[in-house]
């Protein structure tokens, strides 16, 4: 570099001479005695050789402006053809579009800052990159509680694609997210935005919702593309079950009551009617801490039948009115030939006992049971002599562990590295000597 400064320090003297030399001239008359005549003389030429030496200064720093430029033109240029030889620059814009969206969907992802993530940061690469990344509409349809407040530039680029709303705390399932705090304390109005275009929604997906601010009517238009539906809804510490209420005229209300591509359901401390269309066609099936005081056990009953391809079915803290013999429409039992795990907890026993009589499953299904104080699993279950017949897999097990402890009884059954069986007894409130004995007698 050191060169290269000598060099073109030494072409621009040469070429400068003559306004430097004027220069050197004037400074001589310094040590030169003059008559005072002179002065004017004098004067004209330092003022001549001042407007040469500016002259040769701007004309210097036009040349070095002009060299900058070029030099920055070219070094980018060079820059362009060099990401131009790299692998990646020479894979298709469909291809590059695919890996920007798998790096988009990637778990670390969603831990970095928003202006980190991707589909942004991809767009401030390069311009190939930006022309991808806005071109490719899957790329904006993710949305959570930092990009929300950007809805006017992920929705236009979204342009018709289907949106995924995940409405959950950005640091794991931390409620004192302030992000996530905001987006909840003016829901739904926080993301009324997005609410406009139901139509387009696949996911939605709630954590720490407040149940004074759920408002239904924000939800009454149809959502034809939802495929999933999460919510968890807040409720005080004492009261922490969801109470069916009426949330309208009708129950259909609800997403216009049109969900036809909804297979994923997960409601916690929500109460959906289970009169509602919103049940039909279900993979999985997951209710917690809801108090059913309007459905029946026979619409419950009724959803299972309407869920033919139910993989997985959880209930947890779920209370269905109603007990005693269902009705003659359900007397048959249901098939669910797809159905790979039960797990019931926290339920009545009656409840239990009428969902697991009313059920047939394959033999690679998975059980699970926790009953409370007071329930039996010997009448909870199946009688000995048709057991079989609702849970085929029990002649698979080889290894049966029993745990007896004074507080419960747990059990484990084990086949074919499986895990089909899983039974638990709680006696938190008397020691019940024969516990242990029980939970095995009641699978025969």
């Amino acid at each position: 570099m050191e060169a290269i400064v000598s060099n073109l320090a030494a072409q621009l003297t040469q070429v400068l001479e003559p306004q430097i030399q004027g220069g050197d001239n004037v400074i001589k008359f310094a040590d030169v005695t003059y008559r005072l005549d002179d002065i004017d003389k004098i004067d004209g030429l330092c003022s001549k050789v001042e407007l040469d030496l500016q002259e040769a200064k701007s004309a210097l720093d036009a040349v070095i402006n002009s060299v900058t430029t070029h030099i920055k033109k070219t070094l980018c240029d060079v820059r362009i053809h060099r990401n131009q030889l790299r692998p990646i620059s020479r894979l298709s814009n469909e291809l590059t579009a695919n890996i920007f969206e798998l790096v988009e969907k990637t778990p670390g992802n969603s831990t970095r800052a928003l202006l980190a993530r991707a589909p942004i940061n991809l767009s401030q690469v390069s311009t190939l990159w930006r022309d991808i990344a806005l071109n490719d509409p899957n790329l904006w349809t993710s949305i959570n509680v930092l990009n929300v407040p950007l809805h006017r530039t992920f929705l236009p680029r979204s342009k018709g694609a289907p949106l995924d709303i995940t409405l959950t705390p950005s640091r794991g399932m931390d409620l004192g997210d302030p992000c996530h705090g905001k987006i909840m304390n003016m829901f739904p109005y926080s993301i009324e935005p997005f609410t406009r275009y139901l139509d387009r929604w696949r996911t939605l997906q709630i954590y720490g919702l407040h149940f004074e601010t759920l408002d239904y009517d924000a939800f009454t238009s149809p959502a034809p593309r939802l495929e999933t539906l999460d919510v968890n809804v807040r409720w005080h510490i004492n009261n922490r079950s969801a109470v069916e209420s009426p949330i309208g005229p009708d129950s259909s209300r609800l997403f216009g009551g049109q969900t036809p591509r909804l297979r994923n359901l997960r409601l916690n401390g929500l109460c959906i009617p289970l009169t509602s269309p919103i049940y039909r066609s279900l993979t999985q099936l997951s209710l917690v801490n809801i108090d059913f005081v309007r459905s029946s056990m026979h619409d419950f009953v009724g959803i299972l039948a309407a869920c033919p391809l139910l993989s997985t079915l959880f209930l947890c803290g779920v209370e269905l009115p109603g007990g005693g013999i269902l009705s003659l429409s359900f007397t048959t039992p249901i098939h669910m030939h797809r159905l790979e795990s039960i797990d019931l907890s926290r339920m009545s026993g009656n409840s239990m006992r009428q969902i697991l009589a009313a059920v047939r499953v394959p033999a690679s299904a998975k059980l699970q049971v926790t009953a409370g104080d007071g329930t039996d699993l010997r009448g909870l279950l199946p009688p000995v002599g048709s057991i079989l017949d609702s849970f085929p897999f029990l002649p698979d097990i080889r290894h049966l562990d029993v745990y007896a402890a004074k507080v419960g009884c747990d059990m484990f059954g084990h086949g074919q590295s499986l895990n089909h069986l899983y039974l638990r007894a709680n006696s938190f409130d008397d020691i019940d000597p024969t516990l242990a004995e029980r939970v095995i007698l009641s699978i025969g």
